[in-house]
């Protein structure tokens, strides 16, 4: 049992690792997008793209540790069509991820003290993602049209979030905790 806990968890791993390189790029592409002011581009490109890059790598080394992960199914990723949806997805993802934090770091310490260093890495890099996040769709979502769009979008990433992230590794979610017995 501790094996195939041990393999979910590699797999787990590997998933946040293309999670965070898919961050990245919607990261950068965001770093060109007529819909932000400047200073918002800036911080897509300037901060959230090498630090989702980071995020992989780290969760790359991570799940190497823990043995040889299995390739990720093509088209398991929703497909965001626009700068908008983009923003609201990544926004969400994060949050959603963040909620989690304290319980995945419990999980993944069994391991090592290097994977409850990555994840606080990954914690203290996405606050002020999320801080950015929320200030862009707060001045977007004046427009009433967009707003309407912002929900709809969110209720989408939740969806997506729930079977890329958490339905597939429910097994290692739901395991008590080392600690717990």
């Amino acid at each position: 049992m501790a094996d195939r806990i041990q393999n979910r968890a590699c797999q787990a791993l590997w998933l946040q690792t293309a999670t965070e390189a898919r961050a990245a790029g919607l990261a950068f592409r965001l770093g060109a997008s007529p819909l932000l002011t400047a200073e918002e581009r800036e911080f897509y490109r300037d901060v959230m793209f090498p630090d989702e890059q980071h995020h992989s790598h780290m969760c790359h080394d991570l799940a190497l540790e823990l043995g040889t992960p299995e390739a990720i199914p093509l088209g398991i990723f929703h497909e965001e069509h626009d700068d908008l949806e983009k923003i609201v997805s990544m926004l969400t993802v994060e949050r959603l991820f963040m909620y989690g934090i304290e319980r995945t770091i419990q999980f993944f310490r069994q391991w090592g003290p290097e994977f409850e260093e990555g994840f606080r890495v990954i914690e203290q890099d996405e606050k002020p993602h999320i801080a950015h996040g929320r200030k862009v769709v707060a001045r977007l979502m004046h427009d009433p049209n967009i707003a309407q769009a912002v929900r709809g979008f969110r209720f989408v990433a939740i969806t997506g979030f729930r079977r890329e992230m958490v339905e597939p590794f429910t097994e290692i979610i739901t395991r008590p905790r080392p600690s717990d017995g």
